[in-house]
């Protein structure tokens, strides 16, 4: 009875330290929020995504949708963009804007048809429009933001309509190129599709300032040996500095105002028809397969041929020669 005495007491011990040992643990888990040497402030699950979503509802009226149409009036590219100004200055990507031949504009409130063209750099990947508008809500620019690995950031866009596309992330490597432009790499929290325009839009640092706007044409040299990878990683943006692009941002050129939206020329719209036509007609052809292909031009050949026979004899019974005439009267 002595022996089993001291085992439950030793049970009731060890249970004590260990419950002293769970709530010592649960506390300091449980403390308030600290902050680490960068002064990042770190916080629960529920107050970053609060967090989150304020910046981007302060984001949201500064961003535009913007759809480019080519000459037959056919849709080209479509994209997001953002004001810097009140006037109507928007930033977007040159892939966007490169073969418009006319454009319009969604920003949360408004629709633009008439769009210039202030500045196009197909190297930076960057396009200045400018709409007629006198009181859009701008984006705060950070021109003097030195992005590092490790910076949290986000990306905020539209995807149609009013409806907003959003993704965290962080900064996993930045490099320049020969030309000092500013390329930097962000690795997302979760998969972002590859289609347009889901994969851009401006990049925030956590303040809501711009620090990048993402582009899905420059390639800097660490990225060249994922050219052959079977399945690209969807959860990585690219983007260049606001800080490398400054000049040509704040130096804009004269305005080249596009046609009216969706406008076309004829012969452009007739010849694309046309050729779309063909390709639909190639494609058709081949779908139905050689063996049929051929059973079914044999058979086209022999109709021809039959119609042509059926001619010859209509054409010979309504018809006489003055020769046989003159010969049948004598």
């Amino acid at each position: 009875m002595i022996v089993k005495g001291k085992a439950f007491a030793g049970v009731i011990v060890i249970t004590a330290i260990l419950s002293f040992t769970l709530v010592f643990t649960t506390a300091s888990h449980s403390a308030p929020p600290t902050r680490d040497s960068k002064g990042f402030l770190y916080m629960d699950l529920d107050e970053s995504l609060r967090q989150l979503n304020s910046r981007v509802e302060q984001a949201a009226p500064g961003i535009v949708m913007i759809i480019a149409y080519d000459i037959t009036g056919a849709e080209s590219a479509r994209g997001n963009g953002f004001f810097m100004d009140r006037r109507g200055t928007i930033i977007t990507n040159a892939e966007i804007m490169e073969d418009a031949y006319s454009a319009e504009v969604f920003s949360q409130g408004n629709h633009y048809t008439d769009v210039a063209i202030l500045g196009l750099d197909s190297d930076k990947d960057l396009a200045l429009i400018r709409v007629s508008a006198d009181n859009e809500v701008p984006l705060g620019i950070d021109f003097d933001h030195v992005i590092k690995p490790g910076d949290k950031v986000m990306i905020t866009g539209k995807s149609t309509g009013d409806e907003k596309t959003v993704s965290e992330g962080v900064v996993k490597s930045v490099n320049t190129t020969s030309e000092g432009l500013e390329v930097f790499r962000i690795k997302t929290a979760l998969p972002i599709s590859l289609l347009p325009p889901a994969r851009q839009g401006p990049v925030l640092d956590m303040d809501g300032e711009v620090v990048g706007i993402t582009t899905a044409r420059i390639i800097f040299p660490e990225q060249k040996r994922d050219v052959f990878e079977r399945i690209p990683d969807r959860s990585i943006l690219t983007a260049v500095s606001m800080r490398s692009v400054r000049d040509f941002i704040l130096k804009p050129g004269e305005a080249q105002p596009l046609q009216p939206a969706q406008s076309k020329v004829w012969s452009k719209w007739l010849l694309k028809q046309m050729k779309t036509a063909a390709i639909e007609g190639f494609i058709t052809l081949y779908k139905i397969g050689f063996p049929k292909l051929l059973l079914i031009v044999f058979l086209v050949i022999v109709f021809i041929s039959f119609i042509q026979w059926l001619y010859a004899k209509t054409k010979n019974l309504f018809s006489s020669s003055p020769a046989r005439v003159k010969h049948r009267r004598r």
